[in-house]
């Protein structure tokens, strides 16, 4: 399938092909990978937190540190906060400007770049069927949009952003704790926090560790060229950005 995939591409000499693998793959996978002349670039952003679902969820709350504990038991007992799963298209569009909106603060707050194009991704995310929309609303106003990736066995954490609002009222745990029972209820076994940032993003790593301290490596990022020459600096430009 990969030579298929290959060849279908016609590459030319000074094209670069990049394969971001999300999960370890197969034995097999990882061969055909390096039959091809395939190189693997490993970086600190391929790591991410996983959280095991099969426990039941009082297991999994039992387990979590105790300020994660607290925070979803101030969340879950305020009657304004309510969590929403958004299916209606109409909803999910206007829940992404919504979440465009507070990202574009977010960003400005925190002074972060992004590569996410909010624009070319309006319809694509809204549309998709395989991304849950979840909104927590106080006093039936959103203050929080969380967009997460569905497959039969994982969930994967995409984006997120709120207001300043729900930073008090413990809006981004009842959000993943929402998401973790539905995920459960729909027969996942996993959940990936989507990436962390130890370094650049301390609270927010503390956040997903507090859940959950299985932290795996969701990489590597495969690079191909015809050029031998074009594939080596290409991997090893890669692995020195992210330094």
């Amino acid at each position: 399938m990969l030579a298929a995939f290959i060849d279908h591409l016609a590459l030319r000499p000074a094209d670069l092909l990049a394969v971001k693998s999300y999960r370890p793959q197969d034995p097999e996978g990882v061969t055909a990978l390096l039959s091809h002349g395939f190189v693997p670039v490993v970086t600190a952003m391929d790591h991410t937190i996983e959280l095991d679902l099969t426990p039941d969820t009082d297991a999994i709350l039992a387990a979590a540190d105790r300020r994660w504990r607290r925070e979803v038991n101030k969340a879950t007992g305020q009657p304004d906060l309510t969590a929403v799963f958004l299916t209606d298209p109409d909803e999910r569009l206007r829940a992404f400007d919504t979440f465009v909106r507070m990202y574009a603060a977010l960003q400005q707050r925190k002074g972060f770049s992004s590569g996410l194009d909010t624009a070319a991704y309006r319809d694509l995310a809204a549309s998709d069927p395989h991304l849950l929309f979840l909104e927590i609303r106080q006093g039936g106003e959103p203050i929080l949009v969380r967009i997460v990736h569905t497959a039969r066995a994982v969930w994967t954490d995409f984006f997120t952003a709120s207001d300043e609002r729900a930073r008090s009222t413990g809006a981004a745990t009842l959000a993943v704790w929402r998401i973790i029972e539905r995920a459960r209820q729909e027969g996942a076994s996993r959940f990936d926090f989507g990436g962390v940032d130890p370094a650049g993003n301390r609270g927010v790593f503390d956040f997903k560790r507090a859940l959950s301290r299985n932290v795996i490596q969701s990489g590597p990022t495969w690079i191909y060229a015809r050029n031998a020459f074009i594939r080596r600096a290409a991997a090893t430009a890669l692995f020195l950005r992210s330094i």
